[in-house]
């Protein structure tokens, strides 16, 4: 299983390879050196970047601590924050259980905050 620095790697080198290959040059005379490639997703780690959660069951989704927000993959991105009672809550009050959010929502949902551990 990748970690997180694993697949920022793979993204930051494929992209450094992509750029040169659209330009033209041979992909394996490329001057990329890997370490600097590993060196820079460590920077872009230890900066906080941290990719976002995707919510794939409705366990997931009720699982999620009260005060986290999930955003929707409809046309209006409507994201929702799960209050204590177990409901979750659009901008406009409207409230909903998870299993009918689960239902109903545009899937994938993404986790966009989360409440820290206590």
């Amino acid at each position: 299983m990748s970690t997180d620095r694993d697949e920022l790697i793979e993204l930051v080198w494929d992209g450094a390879v992509a750029d040169r290959v659209k330009a033209g040059k041979d992909p394996r005379q490329v001057p990329v050196v890997r370490p600097k490639v590993e060196a820079l997703a460590d920077a872009i780690l230890a900066a906080g970047y941290r990719k976002s959660r995707t919510l794939q069951s409705l366990a997931e989704l009720v699982a999620l601590a009260a005060e986290s927000a999930v955003q929707t993959s409809d046309t209006s991105d409507t994201v929702v924050l799960k209050g204590g009672d177990g409901l979750f809550v659009n901008a406009f009050g409207g409230e909903v259980d998870a299993e009918t959010l689960w239902r109903y929502g545009n899937k994938p949902f993404t986790v966009i905050y989360e409440p820290e551990a206590p």
